[in-house]
This record gives structure tokens, C-alpha cells and sequence, in this order.
């Protein structure tokens, strides 16, 4: 009786392991069919979908094509030609901007006729310019440094973003401003140069410098400077928009330029060529002024 006491509680009957069993195998073997199954699902359906977008694509290519074509239809046969490659010129625009197809069609020599020296090799007269404007850090809280930007300055009775998002040259605006960005991160990339707070001892640093080179933010958006280019340009859309207020726009202009070196992003030598880079760029964008470019400086 003892031995069948034992037998009983230490069973020494040999028992299945189920990780080498039939039905172990057979859960496995499904797990797999079905992972195929479901791969081969969206593979199909993948191909199903790009199909359907490049067809869509193409009909909305064709759509466009005949509206085209039935407004040209309707135009003078003298001034068709004209009229076509203002058509295309817009749509070219409309690519570059909201398609990520970009390319240079305001000033379309700008990469090679507009040119930037080297960064000076001393920082002695930067430090003099911003040890003039030194600020308190206790005057400059980051959520202000942080809304600081051309949205914000005022324009026509509003801020100047409500402008940009209503204005009727919205489009021709935006690409100048990609142009000009374009334009940037191509110097950027070029010189490589530090924010003025890492090359010259105790400066405030804001920490908020906008990194603008794809896939690059170890390189500063510096020499020259966006926010400097941003506020440059605006200006100069904003004076031949009112002429009459220029001198009241030039102020708020250079005062929004200034303060991004009051908040350690840049100095003065990086502010002086992206003054430069402004002046050549709007000079070449007037020689340009075939494609309706001027109609970005209405005061709509």
C-alpha cells in the first residue's frame, strides 16, 4: 500500500512534453500559413492602391488638361500662345509648392547669379555689436522669444500671417519665400557656421534656433540667417505693397532682424549678408517680371 501511496504522489509516469508534440507543430504550422496569407494580402492590395492613385493622378492630369483646353479655346488665337504658358507657369507653381516638386521659377538663375562671401574668420566685431545690445535674460522669456516670428509682426490694420493666408497672391508669396529658403540652406550647408551663443562667450541663448537643412539639424540656419531673410523679405514685400507706411515697415522690420541677435542666434556679420541675399535676389526678381511676378507686391 505504501508503494501504490507513492506511486501516486510522485507519478513517475513519462509525460508528453507539449512543445514536442503533433499539435505544437500544427499551431506553428498555421501561425506561418497565416502570416503568409496576410502578407500576401497587402502586397496585393498595396499594388491595388498605388494603382488607383497613380490613375487617379493621371485623370486629375487630363481633367486639368481639358479645362485647359476649353479655356484657351475661348481666348484670342493672337494671345493663346501667351496665355498657355502663363497656365503652365501656374501650374508649375502650384507643383512647387504644394507637391514638394520644387524649383527656382521667380528667379530662376538664383543659385548661380546670387553670391555670399565666407564668414569673416574673427567674431571681434560681432561680440562688439551684441555686447551694445545685451539683454537682461529676466526681459525674455522663451514663450515670447518663441511666437517672435514674421506672423506675428503687424500689417495692414492685422498680423502680417492673416495677410499671407488671405492674400489672392498667397501662391506667387509662398514660392518666393521657398525660393528664397531654398537659397539658405544651400549657404547653410556651404559654410557651416556656429549661432553667435557657441562663438562668442556669455551670450543669452534663446535654445530656439530653427533647424532648416533636411535631415541635418547639427548645421544652424546662421550665415545667413532664415529668421534675418524672413524678416528682410517681408519687409521689402510689405514697403512695395504701401509704399506710403515704408518707413514705419523698414522699423519693425530691423527691429524683428535685430532681436535674433539679441536672442544669441546670429550677428551682425551674419545679418549683413542676409541683407545681401535679399537685395540680390529681389534685383534679379525684377528683371523677371514676365510672369506676373510684380502682382505679388499689390496691396490686396
Amino acid at each position: 500500500m505504501l508503494n501504490n501511496l507513492e506511486d501516486t504522489i510522485f507519478d513517475k509516469t513519462p509525460r508528453r512534453n507539449f512543445l514536442s508534440s503533433f499539435w505544437f507543430k500544427v499551431v506553428i504550422l498555421l501561425i506561418i500559413v497565416l502570416g503568409l496569407l496576410i502578407y500576401l494580402w497587402f502586397t496585393v492590395n498595396k499594388d491595388k492602391t498605388s494603382d488607383l492613385i497613380v490613375n487617379q493622378d493621371q485623370d486629375q492630369d487630363q481633367e486639368l488638361v481639358d479645362q485647359i483646353e476649353a479655356v484657351l479655346a475661348k481666348v484670342d488665337p493672337s494671345e493663346k500662345e501667351l496665355f498657355r504658358q502663363k497656365i503652365e507657369y501656374y501650374i508649375k507653381m502650384q507643383r512647387s509648392v504644394f507637391h514638394g516638386a520644387f524649383e527656382f521659377l521667380l528667379v530662376p538663375d538664383a543659385l548661380s547669379a546670387i553670391t555670399l562671401p565666407p564668414p569673416p574668420n574673427s567674431n571681434e566685431e560681432d561680440s562688439k555689436s551684441y555686447l551694445a545690445v545685451k539683454p537682461d535674460p529676466a526681459t525674455l522669456p522663451l514663450s515670447a522669444v518663441k511666437n517672435d516670428t514674421i506672423n506675428s509682426l503687424s500689417f495692414k490694420n492685422k498680423t502680417y500671417g492673416d495677410y499671407l493666408n488671405n492674400s489672392v497672391y498667397r501662391l506667387q508669396l509662398q514660392q518666393l519665400y521657398l525660393e528664397l529658403k531654398q537659397l539658405v540652406i544651400y549657404y547653410n550647408e556651404l559654410y557651416k557656421r556656429d549661432p553667435l551663443s557657441v562663438r562668442i562667450e556669455n551670450v543669452f541663448e534663446a535654445d530656439l534656433l530653427p533647424a532648416i537643412v533636411p535631415n541635418k539639424p547639427e548645421i544652424h540656419s546662421v550665415y545667413p540667417s532664415w529668421r534675418a531673410v524672413e524678416g528682410f523679405a517681408t519687409v521689402e514685400i510689405m514697403t512695395r505693397a504701401e509704399p506710403a507706411k515704408a518707413d514705419f515697415y523698414k522699423k519693425i522690420g530691423e527691429d524683428f532682424v535685430q532681436r535674433g541677435m539679441v536672442y544669441g542666434f546670429y550677428g551682425q556679420s551674419d545679418i549683413a549678408v542676409s541683407r545681401s541675399l535679399v537685395q540680390q535676389y529681389f534685383l534679379l526678381l525684377d528683371k523677371n517680371i514676365i510672369n506676373n511676378t510684380s502682382v505679388i507686391f499689390s496691396a490686396k
